[in-house]
């Protein structure tokens, strides 16, 4: 296992401005970007004008920040948020450089274990470990909420004759040809193929559905960029 920092440079500091450190970094939680089972991601921005990551040349970007906050139920939970830091801090080293320029995975800065709620967005008491991952924010819309129209919420209620037969507001049902359709498809595949050639040397990702890849799509081309 990969270093972790522990309590003494991660916790939340107990007031109202969302505040946690991370790796001896102290980072305001601007907004929730999405949540979880037992997780929470907030877009952040650095508080301090030290931005330099511990042990490394990186330095924390004062826009396009995210940090993950887990709150794990149990040990088994723990152990598994702990490893799912370890695993992006060990993809960020593997990475080919030109999945790192296109920014398709997020960037690694730190992780840490610590023992406190993050203000009250988050569930857990203030008694168990909390796992903090701070990382870069990426840009983009959930893949089955691109594709379909509606959110992974609505997913689960609608119809299966709404959501294959009638254009759903946003969706992208009949709005590309077969042959568009095939280039969109090769498009994503060829973007995510390299990440997993990387990460099949490291683990294996148990949850590949469409909900855990993003696209970007860009209107004056047409095309898709996936992360």
């Amino acid at each position: 296992a990969l270093p972790i920092s522990r309590s003494a440079d991660c916790h939340h500091i107990g007031d109202s401005t969302n505040t946690v450190v991370v790796g001896g970094h102290r980072l305001q939680c601007l907004r929730k970007l999405g949540k979880g089972s037992f997780a929470t991601v907030w877009e952040a921005r650095p508080l301090e004008g030290n931005s330099r990551v511990h042990g490394s040349n990186l330095l924390l970007p004062d826009s396009g920040l995210a940090i993950k906050i887990s709150n794990p139920t149990n040990d088994q939970l723990l152990q598994a948020c702990i490893l799912e830091a370890e695993i992006l801090q060990q993809l960020a080293k593997s990475l080919p450089q030109d999945v790192i320029t296109a920014n398709r995975v997020p960037r690694y800065f730190s992780h840490c274990i610590g023992g406190a709620d993050v203000a009250k967005h988050t569930v857990g008491s203030p008694k168990s470990s909390q796992v903090f991952v701070a990382m870069s924010k990426l840009e983009g819309k959930a893949l089955d909420q691109w594709l379909y129209g509606v959110d992974e919420n609505r997913l689960k209620i609608i119809s299966m004759n709404d959501l294959l037969d009638r254009p759903l507001p946003g969706g992208q049902l009949a709005t590309r040809s077969i042959g568009a359709a095939c280039a969109a498809s090769a498009a994503l595949i060829s973007q995510m193929a390299p990440v997993f050639a990387a990460l099949s040397k490291i683990a294996y990702h148990r949850d590949v559905s469409a909900h855990n890849f993003m696209v970007r799509e860009d209107r004056k081309s047409t095309r898709l960029n996936s992360s």
